[in-house]
């Protein structure tokens, strides 16, 4: 960073040493170095043109951009600082002549030497000089008679470090001659990774000729590339040592790496436009080292060459953080720093953090695992001997004493088993200041012990609650499900406290990884003026734990004091979002409506700390000693002094006076303050118009940190007060806000402005405005489902202090989804009874926004007493879910009786014939729900020929007939023959004895039915003593 320099008087002397014939001269032209589309500060390296000019130093560093230190704040360009910079010179970039006319130059922004002598060359002699003139502010050189150079240098002649600091702008020139020889528009260097391959295009590499065609001009390699090949893409494989620049514009040249570890290439080539030539240019090849050393079978190496995507060079990773599979812990309680270079080949590499001495170093694997050692990459190119231990459960194994490790080589150890690697030094001064690199390794057995994955720092605001999520903190474990990890707290944090989101307000010592993963854990702090807090705690799996483990936190102060009724404040908290830490601020910039211009002529430096509760604020810019300041409100209102925070810790004798003014006559005064104490200063002081602070004492400088202006306009701004939102809080509604518009002055109101913001809770959390929404009411839309939605109202007066503070208020709930509106129920198709609700086919239907419908108790089973009665509910699902809920209505259906089976038939008892099946008595039989069998026509009366063979129809009547029907079965019965009645035996004819009853004729009688009479056993011969006497 330069230095500021003191105002000197500008004296200019032109010298001709030598008057040039001069040539024909075309109209002025001005080099303004606008629209150039490079970043502020960015570095343009010496053979890069820059609006027609290319330029030079006497460091070789090129020149840096600047985008707004040049004429009225337009870009400009400054010799970048590696040391100080004893000249820059610049010619056209294609080599022609020109007559130099003016040079613009500031000298305010960056301070060096305070005299500058401009020379003009021509054909490498000087023939124009100004001598040494005085460069003091801003100014512009004017070059009379310069009317044909080839070169301008301007050299420091005093004052410093004989450093040209001051950005140059407005080269106003004329051009006359034009160069034939061509010349090099960009020459810059090519990046390529080890072994790779890499187009060099015309953004890197681009001649060109006033008098030819660009694309044909010709390339000649005249020195080739040592490691590596040029090569056209239309013949890969084939070295070249001649292109053009079509050819690099049509990106058919590309540079091929043949693997070898180096970290550069180059080649010299000369161009040509087949008439003249331009020779001795040498076009850089930079190339990215990789590790590619073979590894022994099975074995793996922690290289840290991926890590720049993660971590900027030379940036410290903590030591609870695991790197490539390792973690690091120094005697310093300090992990490691990461920087791009310095590794084997030059690759990527870890460095012990911290500046003060480290002698230990303790390296395992970030599971605490067993693993066999084979090789590590220890650079150290100081004199300091490093022992290596080899550890296993706390107890050494192996050691390496007393290596020195100069050489780029890695140390081989091929140890077996181990845990823990420790690295000390020993000697005066001793300091482990090694690059390490390519730990080659090979995992023998995982450790049961949880191990710490991730534990990064979190930053929450003074009073605010953040999540602690598994990126910030996170357990695991070889044997054991890394979701039932139990984190205990065994020291709580002491400026807030820990909670699970499931039961808010309550403080937890206990929680799991599982926790942390669903988001539930948290850290709530307890609105003190507190910068950090902590807590330590110990991982187990019900078996092994880890212990004397640190979760850091890093809070952001807010200042929070109440404010008088009436007053605001400039507390510059809200500057981070536009300026830089240590970012000067011009003194005419208004910063929360005041303006500071110091005695120097200069303003403020933002600081990103400093202030009261450590937050933002400002001091005098600049490196030259400030005695006074002058703080006056941007609108040069009128105002009330209540109060305001300034702090010098290192005033032991510097006394700081403050006076207020109004109209330029001292009106107030507090003089001689100490204030080294971090408090704010008491004013009371009304109608001013200026705070003047000045300072005395031996050296005295003003370095106090101010903030917190504490005042209350005269005129009172304007208050938008009584804000309310109506309106429904839910997806595709609208919401309107209303407010009150007062002013003490009774100022009628002007257009006041509205925003809507977005937030995660109802007091602002985390609000964003929302883009175009400024209107007082507000459409919600997608965006906002689950968001808390603000309404912000900026007061505007037509007359006196114009602009108020802007006041919001927000919705007390969340914003919802939409409910739709269901126009038509569906209609259900009918079902029996048995079957449930979503066997009925639900048609039809319609609502306000597209979806489906569905039963919402599909498992219930209706009667048939509901059918057409009952009415059920039917869910409307949303096709656009995310912005609209589910609804219900409710539809009947028709629920018929279901027919029951009968899994057994009955059986039915034996009749005899002339019985009705009534007589038939059924038994047995079964169906699927209870219920009795009998005859459908019971009358009917069977014959003994549909004994067993004829099926007769039986009725299964269900118990519950409400909901079934009845249905049959077939079924045979056994029919037997009836016995007939003999109502008049017959009358039998007399026979001799010796005849057989056959000889009897029976005659007459009668019985029930039709038949006749027969003699049993006609056989049978009687005796005269049976006659009369014995019935057959």
């Amino acid at each position: 960073m330069y230095k500021r320099i003191a105002s000197v008087v500008l004296a200019t002397i032109m010298v001709v040493l030598a008057m040039p014939m001069y040539t024909a001269v075309a109209a002025e032209i001005t080099a303004t170095f606008n629209g150039l589309g490079y970043a502020d500060q960015q570095q343009i390296p010496e053979s890069t043109a820059l609006d027609g000019f290319r330029f030079a130093t006497s460091i070789g560093q090129g020149m840096d951009y600047c985008t707004s230190l040049g004429y009225s704040n337009s870009a400009g360009v400054v010799a970048h600082y590696a040391g100080p910079v004893a000249w820059v010179e610049f010619r056209r970039s294609d080599g022609g002549d020109f007559a130099l006319r003016k040079i613009y130059y500031n000298a305010v922004t960056y301070s060096g030497s305070t005299q500058y002598r401009f020379d003009g060359y021509l054909d490498g002699t000087i023939i124009y000089t100004t001598g040494s003139i005085a460069i003091s502010g801003t100014d512009t050189i004017e070059f009379t008679a310069w009317n044909q150079v080839d070169t301008v240098r301007i050299t420091a002649t005093a004052g410093g470090d004989l450093d040209v600091a001051a950005v140059f702008d407005d080269i106003v020139y004329e051009i006359v001659t034009v160069s034939p020889v061509p010349y090099m528009e960009i020459n810059s260097t090519l990046t390529v990774v080890e072994g790779d391959t890499a187009t060099i295009n015309n953004s890197i590499l681009k001649a060109n000729d006033l008098d030819s065609v660009a694309s044909t001009l010709q390339f000649t390699v005249t020195t080739g590339p040592t490691h590596g090949r040029l090569e056209n893409s239309d013949s890969p494989g084939v070295a070249i040592t001649t292109f053009t620049q079509g050819n690099i514009d049509s990106g058919k040249i590309r540079y091929v790496h043949d693997h070898t570890d180096t970290t550069s290439d180059s080649f010299v080539f000369k161009i040509s436009d087949g008439v003249n030539e331009l020779t001795g240019q040498t076009f850089n090849i930079s190339v990215t080292p990789v590790y590619d050393d073979p590894l022994p079978d099975g074995a793996s190496v922690a290289t840290f060459d991926d890590l720049g995507g993660t971590y900027a060079n030379n940036t410290d990773i903590p030591y609870t953080t695991a790197i490539d599979g390792f973690m690091f812990t120094s005697s310093t309680d300090l992990g490691m720093t990461y920087f791009s270079s310095g590794g084997q080949d030059n690759t990527p590499a870890l460095k012990t953090s911290g500046s003060t001495a480290v002698t230990g170093l303790s390296i395992k694997r970030s599971d605490s695992s067993v693993f066999k050692l084979y090789t590590m990459f220890i650079y150290d190119s100081g004199s300091t001997l490093y022992t290596f231990g080899g550890y296993l459960g706390g107890a050494e194994v192996y050691t390496k004493a007393d290596v020195n490790v100069n050489t780029l080589e890695p140390v081989t150890f091929e140890w077996d088993n181990i845990d823990e690697i420790r690295v000390s030094v020993t000697g005066t001064g001793a300091d482990i200041f090694a690059f390490f690199d390519n730990i080659v390794y090979m995992d023998l057995a995982s450790s049961p012990v949880p191990y710490l994955e991730i534990n990064n720092p979190v930053t929450t605001t003074e009073g605010g609650t953040v999540l602690i999520t598994n990126s910030l903190l996170k357990a695991n474990d070889n044997d054991t499900l890394a979701s039932t990890l139990q984190f205990t707290v065994t020291t709580a944090p002491v400026n807030g406290r820990l909670e699970n989101s499931d039961s808010p307000g309550i403080a937890i010592t206990t929680f799991t990884q599982g926790d942390i993963d669903n988001g539930k854990i948290r850290y709530v702090h307890d609105h003190t003026d507190t910068t950090s807090d902590s807590f330590v705690f110990k991982v187990s799996d019900g078996t092994y734990e880890v212990t004397g483990q640190t979760f850091n936190i890093t809070v952001t102060p807010v200042y929070d004091d109440p404010l008088p009724a009436g007053a605001s404040r400039a507390t510059f908290d809200d500057l981070g979002g536009t300026y830089s830490n240590g970012q000067d601020i011009a003194p005419e910039t208004a910063i929360n409506n005041f303006v500071f211009l110091s005695s120097t002529g200069l303003g403020m430096t933002y600081n990103s700390s400093g202030g009261q509760d450590n937050t933002p604020a400002l001091r005098t810019a600049g490196s030259t000693i400030v005695t006074s300041l002058s703080i006056k409100k941007s609108d040069s209102a009128i105002f009330t002094l209540i109060t305001m925070y300034i702090h010098d810790s290192a005033a032991e004798s510097t006394l700081y006076t403050f006076k207020g003014y109004l109209d330029g006559s001292e009106v107030y005064s507090k003089a001689n303050l100490n204030v080294q104490t971090p408090v704010p200063v008491e004013f009371d002081w009304a109608n001013i118009d200026e705070i003047r602070v000045s300072v005395s004492g031996i050296d005295a400088d003003m370095l106090a940190f101010f903030d917190n202006i504490v005042y209350q306009n005269n005129d009172a701004a304007p208050v938008a007060s009584d804000l309310e939102i109506s309106g429904t809080a839910t997806y595709g509604q609208e919401l309107s806000g209303s407010y009150t518009y007062s002013d003490e002055e009774s100022d009628e109101e002007g257009t006041s402005t509205f925003k809507w913001y977005r937030a995660d809770n109802a007091t602002g959390l985390n609000k964003t405005a929302i883009s175009g929404a400024e209107a007082q009411t507000y459409l919600l839309s997608s965006a906002d489902v689950g968001k808390y939605i603000g309404f912000g109202v900026t007061p505007i007066a037509l007359t006196g202090t114009v602009t108020g503070s802007e006041v919001i208020i927000y919705t007390s709930s969340a914003v919802g989804k939409e409910t739709p509106s269901i126009s038509t129920a569906p209609s259900a198709s009918a079902i029996t009874y048995g079957q449930a609700l979503s066997d009925s086919t639900l048609t039809g239907g319609s609502a306000s926004v597209a979806g489906t419908f569905s039963w919402t108790a599909g498992t219930t089973e209706p009667s048939v007493s509901d059918s057409g009665e009952t009415p059920y509910s039917v869910t409307f699902t949303p096709t656009d879910s995310a912005n609209y809920n589910t609804t219900t209505t409710t539809v009947t259906l028709t629920v018929g009786k279901a027919t029951p089976t009968i899994t057994t038939a009955p059986t039915a008892s034996a009749i005899t014939y002339g019985q009705s099946l009534s007589d038939s008595e059924l038994s047995g039989g079964s169906a699927i729900v209870a219920g009795t069998f009998s005859w459908t026509t019971g009358t009917t009366e069977p014959s003994v020929s549909d004994s067993g063979e004829t099926p007769y129809s039986v009725t299964f009547t269900p118990t519950d007939s409400a909901n079934y029907n009845e249905t049959t079965t077939n079924v045979t019965l056994i029919v037997n023959k009836a016995t007939p009645t003999i109502t008049t035996a017959p009358s039998a004819s007399a026979i001799t004895y010796g005849q057989s009853l056959s000889d009897s004729e029976l005659s007459g009688g009668s019985a029930s039915v039709e038949g006749v009479f027969s003699w049993a056993d006609e056989t049978t011969e009687p005796s005269v003593s049976d006659s009369g006497e014995t019935p057959y």
